[in-house]
């Protein structure tokens, strides 16, 4: 029981740190990243210590996914990353049950059909839960359009997979008493692994990349589509006012009922312009006989 409780405290600080270094690759609005090392903490925590690391899968998701949140949103929210954090830890039993069941409780490294079986099962067939569950959730709560699902859940699997595939036989190689690994030469697979993670690290950063590049420019055209309905929205309302100070200007004396009929037709016209009125300049010695003429005018009291 005393392991137990370092097991899970312990997956859970991983999996928070692993989390928080994929986030560096995260696509808006960050749930979902191109490379997610922390689906590779996890499997490989189950192949050591078997399922009770779940449990730590789920403390650390959560913890991660609230401090995803509050970035974007300034806000702490449970519900929602508790959710998606449900999602990781049912992953990471699902995929450890499969390689328990057709590899064995020993995963063996130099076995070709065992490593072949392990990054199918953990990687692209395990990787389903957690990208469907978590993109439906944000679909669900409205954090996702519908032309945004498709994106987000292919970045997701696809982060989760490559995850699983690169940083399990690192941590098998770093720490390959555990797992019971033994090589003739460990230069030779060091430097295998270090190709494999700069290609995925160079991949993953252009993706990112080219991602944030379009959202970039979407984001310019939009703005520079709005700046011009903006101006020419603008220069339709001046145009009618101009259209307004000619009319009563060319009319002389307007009475009320027909700058009420002037001023309706312009209102309907424009959405923009919510009210209109006429603003007289009066002399200092007019002021009374303008208030006479109003009052008399209006049928009640009237004072500038």
């Amino acid at each position: 029981m005393a392991q137990v409780l370092k097991i899970i405290p312990l997956t859970a600080l991983s999996y928070f740190i692993a989390g928080w270094l994929g986030q560096v690759f995260a696509i808006p609005p960050g749930y979902a990243t191109v490379i997610w090392p922390a689906s590779g903490v996890a499997i490989a925590a189950c192949l050591l210590f078997g399922y009770w690391p779940i449990v730590g899968v789920l403390l650390g998701s959560a913890l991660v996914n609230i401090s995803i949140g509050y970035d974007n949103t300034g806000q702490i929210n449970i519900l929602l990353p508790v959710l998606i954090a449900l999602g990781s830890a049912l992953q990471t039993a699902v995929a450890y049950t499969l390689v328990r069941r057709f590899i064995g409780k020993r995963l063996e490294f130099y076995n070709v059909r065992h490593v072949l079986s392990f990054i199918v099962l953990a990687g692209p067939v395990g990787c389903l839960i957690s990208a469907s569950t978590g993109t439906s959730i944000l679909y669900g709560f409205d954090l996702l359009s519908s032309d945004q699902v498709l994106l987000n859940w292919l970045s997701w699997w696809l982060g989760d997979s490559v995850g699983v595939v690169v940083l399990v036989p690192w941590l098998a190689v770093l720490f390959r008493k555990h797992f019971a690994v033994y090589y003739d030469h460990p230069l030779r697979v060091l430097l295998a692994l270090s190709i494999v993670s700069l290609t995925t690290v160079i991949l993953t950063l252009s993706t990112a990349y080219f991602e944030i590049n379009k959202q970039r420019q979407a984001f310019n055209s939009s703005a520079d589509l709005s700046s011009t309905l903006l101006s020419e929205r603008i220069k339709n309302s001046v145009d009618i006012l101009y259209s307004m100070a000619g009319y009563i200007r060319g009319s002389g004396k307007v009475t009320v009922p027909e700058f009420q009929d002037f001023s309706e037709s312009i209102m309907s016209q424009d959405r923009a312009i919510k009210t209109l009125s006429i603003n007289h300049v009066l002399e200092e010695q007019d002021i009374v006989s303008y208030e006479a003429n109003m009052s008399l005018l209006h049928g009640f009291p009237f004072s500038v």
